[in-house]
């Protein structure tokens, strides 16, 4: 039996290669037919905050854990929404992208029972937590209110060049990028520009300054001013569009407080720790017995300011749940060097992939 396990470093903006959509979980059946939804929605949800324009539907605008005898009430209201699937990835594999008019962005959780699909969570896109429930729209809404600013910041030529030299060589396409969540009040006023994931500090740094520039409009739902937020990246250089639309896979909140951004692996220093993770003698009887010659799993990493390993999330599990585990206690006995941004250490989380071959 031949085994090699090897850490794969995933260095641009944390994220790892999804798997083929056609594979990712589908809502569309289900559009505009409240029936279907009621199965989708069977047993209880979680809404983390929609918009609709039926008053009747108000009750399940604010996040809330939908129940029974509710729940036929929120799968009619789910059914007048016009949903659009949107062309934007998930971090999550079970998570889709979905948008409605006029404009706003949500996100929903699928999971499989023995009933089939159900539908586990719907509200709007990229929330951390309870208190990040501001609507959230498109980046195609975001720009039709544009009334200053270059999308992609309109760097300077040096500016460009330095960022880009900061993405790792080992990258396929050295291209600098950044994603913020930008929130507007009722006026359109930018209150505030969060970063969530970037290249390098001197790509968010760059893009920062340049967003701060921008102007919008109000965003209007039915006549009337609503503060919003959306999703949006920035690359560098300007003329290279992402092949795919990914979005960030949202880190938690530190246990002080502080938002850790989301950043590659090639920026952190691991001090202590084993980087290749062998599954144990059972578990390789098991992956021999079930013909499989190949694991991959992606888990999000954060750290705290003294560089010890807070918290390790398996987003996309290799499928042997006791790999899983395995890799996760690992990896929690690791120590980094602390992370400096400015004059300080902060929290900050990225993304790992593992790869287990057997033969």
């Amino acid at each position: 039996m031949r085994l090699v396990a090897a850490l794969v470093v995933i260095a641009a903006c944390g994220a790892a290669p999804p798997r083929p959509r056609a594979q990712r979980p589908t809502l569309a059946s289900a559009f505009g037919d409240a029936a279907a939804f009621e199965h989708l929605v069977r047993g209880s949800i979680t809404v983390g905050g929609l918009w609709f324009a039926d008053p009747t539907c108000q009750e399940f605008a604010v996040a809330q854990e939908v129940t029974e005898p509710r729940i036929k009430g929120l799968a009619r209201c789910l059914a007048t929404l016009p949903l659009v699937e949107s062309k934007r990835i998930d971090a999550l594999e079970d998570v889709r992208i979905l948008t409605y008019a006029p404009g706003f962005e949500i996100e929903a959780r699928v999971i499989f029972d023995g009933d089939g699909a159900r539908l586990a969570w719907i509200g709007y896109e990229a929330a951390r937590d309870d208190r990040d429930r501001t609507p959230t729209i498109s980046s195609a809404a975001l720009e039709s209110l544009r009334t200053a600013g270059e999308p992609n910041g309109g760097l300077e030529p040096a500016v460009v060049a330095r960022i880009v030299r900061e993405v790792p060589a080992r990258e396929a396409s050295r291209v600098a990028r950044a994603w913020f969540k930008i929130c507007l009040d009722a006026t359109g006023n930018i209150v505030n520009i969060d970063p969530r994931q970037v290249t390098s500090l001197g790509a968010r740094d760059a893009f920062l300054a340049a967003a701060n520039a921008w102007a919008f409009r109000p965003f209007t739902a039915n006549g009337a001013p609503v503060a919003v937020c959306a999703m949006t990246q920035l690359v560098a250089p300007s003329d290279v569009a992402p092949v795919e639309d990914i979005m960030p896979f949202p880190p938690p909140p530190s246990q002080n407080g502080t938002h850790p951004l989301m950043i590659p692996p090639t920026m952190l220093v691991r001090r202590t720790g084993e980087s290749l993770v062998v599954p144990d003698d059972v578990t390789k009887l098991d992956i021999q017995r079930g013909h499989i010659s190949r694991l991959t799993g992606t888990f999000r990493v954060c750290i705290d300011r003294t560089g010890q390993v807070e918290s390790v999330l398996p987003y996309r599990p290799t499928g042997v749940p006791a790999y899983d585990r395995k890799i996760e206690l690992r990896v929690r006995g690791w120590t980094y060097q602390p992370f400096i941004d400015g004059t300080g250490p902060v929290p900050v989380c990225t993304s790992l992939t593992f790869n287990y071959l057997q033969s």
